[in-house]
């Protein structure tokens, strides 16, 4: 972003003006595939992101107006400059805005998750002992389905402003690409440069269209993949739905509003004024408020029970009654499911093939694991009674080291044990990392 913000260097050359154009539709690139890393984000990672991108990208539209102003820009370039700083713009609103709804997404997708657990846990699988191989694959499809439809970054990836974003992001491209076949054609033949950056600016502007070819790529997928899911719908009806904002995307202002102002104001004056416009604005929208905040979590406990799949009573299973969805959101695909599905099925074939066999060698030789369960729980030793709960690894690298030292343990028995705990404890961490989670 060095370019954007050169207020002093003028660059009329062609390619000069190319390496200016093309900085700016870089941003815009970087901040569309930005979009889906705030639904991994707590609270306060969420606004300091916000903070300094908005930092970065006013200062960029401040410099490149006054840059337009001054005659630094040349002005064969100022429809594109112009268009782009307002996508820019556009689109850094449209980052804040989606930012807002990341907690209350989190919340909803969590109840559904909730109620589709509990459903599951009600049709037999707390006697995990009884399942049957289909009957355990059919759950863990169950939880792949949940887990995937309800990733955050999946559920940020497959919302309108997503989409907006990918949008934008293709717009600014053909921008670029635009003023790039229009400068051939007006000034063929002329590709020298004319600033002070002498002999870096080709490979700025190579190495920047390059980034914008590439980074285009996977906004614009999302833009058309939203599309295809709105297409995939055909409901005719749906258009002028498509205008209602859902209660997910004002709840967080909601709670906002509701929630009191610390200000510490030491004037009385300011104070009483204060407390008169907040009482005023009580009266006024209190009412629409409350409105507004009791509609919201009646639709969020509707639609939380809304699909929740009854057991099943054939033999075929519907994994898309597992499908964790937003309000008013276009139902996923079934050539989506599929795809999942695929995944989770490619998945399982590859740990039948890269079975832990040394893990289950150790496993037939074992009559059972009480002497873990006692020594973890210190009824054979007091000095591990203190140990955290849900540890699993601790006793067991513990008892495998006092086996190693015996010495009446042969050493082909020694590299055997040592592969099987080595094999075990991958499965064991995975569970503490669960358990402590």
């Amino acid at each position: 972003m060095k370019l954007p913000v050169d207020l002093s260097t003028a660059m009329w050359g062609i390619i000069d003006r190319l390496a200016k154009l093309s900085s700016t539709v870089l941003m815009t690139t970087v901040m569309g595939n930005f979009f889906t890393s705030f639904a991994s984000m707590d609270d306060h990672t969420i606004f300091m992101n916000i903070t300094a991108l908005g930092i970065l990208v006013i200062t960029i539209i401040v410099d490149v107006c006054i840059q337009i102003g001054n005659f630094v820009i040349h002005y064969s370039t100022w429809a594109e400059e112009i268009f782009v700083i307002i996508c820019m713009l556009v689109l850094f609103i449209i980052l804040s805005f989606s930012a807002l709804t990341v907690p209350t997404t989190k919340r909803s997708l969590e109840l559904k998750y909730g109620e589709l657990h509990k459903k599951i846990l009600s049709g037999g699988l707390e006697e995990a002992g009884k399942l049957t191989v289909q009957e355990l694959k059919d759950v863990v499809g169950k939880y792949w389905i949940m887990a995937e439809t309800g990733g955050p970054q999946f559920v940020m990836a497959r919302s309108v402003t997503c989409a907006a974003s990918g949008a934008i992001c293709l717009l600014t491209a053909l921008t670029l690409v635009e003023a790039e076949i229009r400068m051939n054609l007006l000034y063929s033949g002329d590709r020298k440069t004319h600033s002070t950056y002498a002999w870096s600016i080709p490979w700025i502007v190579v190495s920047q269209f390059t980034g914008v070819a590439v980074g285009t790529i996977a906004p614009t997928c999302r833009w058309f993949t939203s599309i295809s899911f709105k297409c995939s719908k055909g409901d005719g009806n749906s258009y002028p739905n498509d205008f209602k904002v859902e209660n997910y995307w004002i709840q967080r202002l909601v709670e906002w509003k509701k929630r009191p102002l610390a200000l510490r104001i030491r004037d009385q004056k300011l104070k009483n004024l204060f407390k008169k416009l907040k009482r005023k604005l009580k009266t006024e929208y209190g009412a629409s408020s409350n409105q507004r905040i009791s509609e919201s979590e009646t639709d969020i406990g509707a639609s939380t029970n809304q699909g929740i799949p009854e057991p099943e009573t054939g033999t075929q299973l519907d994994l898309s009654d597992f499908v964790l969805q937003l309000e008013s959101e276009v139902k996923v695909p079934k050539r989506i499911l599929k795809n999942i599905c695929h995944d989770m099925n490619q998945l399982i074939e590859t740990g039948k093939r890269q079975q832990p066999k040394n893990l289950l060698e150790l496993l037939q030789k074992s009559y059972s694991f009480k002497g873990v369960a006692e020594f973890d729980s210190g009824e054979v030793s007091h000095t591990y009674s203190e140990e955290p709960p849900n540890c699993w690894t601790l006793p067991v690298v513990t008892l495998t080291s006092i086996a190693i030292a015996l010495p009446t343990i042969g050493n082909h028995m020694v590299d055997e044990l040592v592969l099987g705990v080595r094999e075990g404890l991958l499965y064991a961490r995975l569970i503490e990392k669960t358990l402590s989670s």
